[in-house]
């Protein structure tokens, strides 16, 4: 807040609290700050109380709790001078106030914080971000919002999510407030008694104090105080019934190309399934459900870049629990959707895969061909999900047969280098980099060491992951191992000149033998991956067969 004037009445003070305190998208719940036009010390707190208090509430301007309120405990009756009853209380409260925010204190052993009500965040399912001080809302789409902010001097809500809790309880937000102002001058110019003004409305009551600056003894400071309250209320339009905490309203549906007519003008037509005709007759003459939609294969960059939270299959994309859609992610050139499957997903999402939504070139793959119309099972076509699914079942193999990884698996925050291996989205130097770190991650940099070691016939100084792999297939009697080998001497110079070191001279001659330059990075990388699952491939046909 912005003072033009100081004024020892506190009408600035007053109109804020009056128009503009708890009028925003966030919500003070707790704050403690020296105002920098001014020097006033502003202090708030808040707490919930039931609708029915109100009026009991705004009749008085003094507090009837402070930030140290809601400790738990009993309330003992007595008579005759003895204990007649004891009442156990989860606040210590019998008035129905209870916390949005509890202080807790630790008395100066350890650091003070606030803890947020336990039942605002079970009912939101909050999580509580340690490293930006916030609490969050994981909404059914995925998305995630701010929902409480934390700092030193101020706590903040999100006012819709108050007001909704608001409604929910059918109760108030009570904010606290008392903002204290010293002037220089002398309060005998103002009168000789101190002022007292008590203003009240519907939802504020204050005090407005004038005296002496009761710390000093002689008349040269003015000392101004405004104590009161200010009822902050629920939604208005509350509907218990459709209410869900997480929930996002799915009720608008877009328009996606679906093909083109005689003029090459593009055809579009809502994803919405209860407009979509079917093959039991539903909507004749309509565009099917499963009327191809077709997609850039950049869509996918999103996801790829949050594996936290998005997971990538063969034929399908999941965002963690709470919802996935069916794809054709084995066509060489575009990510292809059902149409009804889109109406499936939030407006937010929609609007993503419409950004990406181009006219329709054929149909789908074979591969989701066979398996969604010809009830055919049928592996992947694609190189990435071909290496992804046999280095699973290798994995599994190899432990099954010989009890130990020859892969170590990757550790939770390397597991993201795994999920993002893929063909290339687009061509591009950077993707293609942090691709190859992605796949060496896995192939080279997680081979096992030290069960290899065990295995050998002797020990030799310095020698690591390829040569010691090399040895063992040596010493095993495999044949003709070398071409795999040799690979991975390659793949491991193209990693280490690409993505471990400033690109220089070195570069260029691998980057020559790779024929970066005259190939597309997705070509090569589609060579990358085939010969990775053909390393699997001999790999098995050598030891696990």
């Amino acid at each position: 807040m912005t003072m033009q004037k100081i004024d020892p009445h506190m009408n600035d003070w007053y109109r804020f609290i009056q128009e503009k305190l708890g009028t925003d998208a966030w919500i003070p719940l707790y704050l403690h700050d020296k105002i920098p036009d001014t020097d006033d010390d502003f202090f708030l707190f808040s707490a919930i109380a039931p609708k029915t208090s109100t009026e009991q509430i705004l009749s008085q301007y003094e507090w009837e709790i402070d930030i140290a309120s809601f400790y738990p405990g009993h309330i003992i009756s007595y008579g005759r001078g003895k204990m007649t009853d004891a009442k156990y209380l989860r606040y210590g409260r019998e008035d129905g106030i209870e916390p949005i925010l509890i202080q807790r204190h630790f008395h100066g052993i350890k650091k003070a914080f606030f803890d947020l009500s336990e039942e605002f965040r079970h009912l939101y399912n909050l999580y509580f971000d340690e490293h930006e001080k916030k609490f969050i809302i994981i909404l059914d789409d995925g998305e995630e919002e701010d929902v409480i902010r934390i700092s030193d001097e101020l706590i903040q809500i999100n006012a819709k999510y108050l007001k909704e809790y608001l409604a929910v309880k059918n109760a108030n937000l009570v904010l606290y407030f008392n903002v204290d102002r010293f002037l220089s001058g002398k309060f005998s110019e103002l009168g000789d008694e101190i002022i007292r003004d008590i203003k009240q409305t519907n939802f504020v009551t204050c005090e407005i104090s004038i005296s002496d600056d009761p710390r000093k003894r002689d008349d040269t400071v003015i000392f101004s105080r405004l104590l009161g309250k200010k009822i902050i209320s629920g939604l208005d339009d509350f509907d218990p019934e459709t209410f869900d905490p997480c929930g996002v309203k799915h009720d608008e549906y877009l328009e996606f190309i679906i093909g083109v007519d005689s003029e090459g003008k593009e055809i579009l037509f809502s994803c919405d399934e209860e407009k979509l005709a079917n093959f039991f007759g539903k909507n004749k003459g309509k565009p099917n459900y499963v009327t191809p939609v077709f997609f850039k294969r950049e869509v996918l960059e999103k996801y790829y870049a949050n594996t936290e939270k998005y997971s990538i299959h063969d034929g399908n994309l999941f965002c963690g629990g709470l919802w996935s859609l069916r794809l054709d992610n084995n066509h060489e050139k575009y990510v292809i959707v059902m149409l009804g499957d889109l109406g499936h997903l939030s407006i937010s999402e929609q609007r993503y895969w419409r950004s990406f939504n181009v006219k329709p070139d054929g149909g789908f793959s074979e591969v989701a061909f066979k398996r969604g119309f010809a009830a055919e099972w049928t592996d992947p076509s694609m190189e990435d999900l071909i290496f992804k699914g046999k280095f699973e079942r290798f994995q599994e193999s190899w432990m099954k047969k010989l009890g130990w990884d020859l892969f170590l698996p990757l550790g939770k925050s390397d597991s993201h280098f795994f999920n993002k291996i893929r063909v290339p989205l687009k061509e591009s130097q950077s993707e293609f980099d942090e691709l190859v770190l992605a796949i060496t991650k896995v192939i080279i940099d997680s081979i096992n060491e030290a069960k290899l070691g065990e295995q050998l016939s002797s020990k030799e100084q310095d020698e690591r992951g390829i040569s010691k792999f090399y040895r063992f297939l040596s010493e095993k009697g495999v044949k003709n191992f070398e071409s795999h080998i040799q690979f991975l001497r390659d793949l491991q110079s193209l990693k280490s000149t690409s993505t471990s070191h400033r690109k220089g001279r070195e570069y260029e001659s691998v980057a020559k033998k790779w024929g970066i330059g005259k190939k597309r990075y997705q070509d090569i990388y589609r060579e990358i991956l085939t010969r990775s699952a053909n390393l699997l491939d001999f790999l098995e046909s050598e030891f696990l067969k």
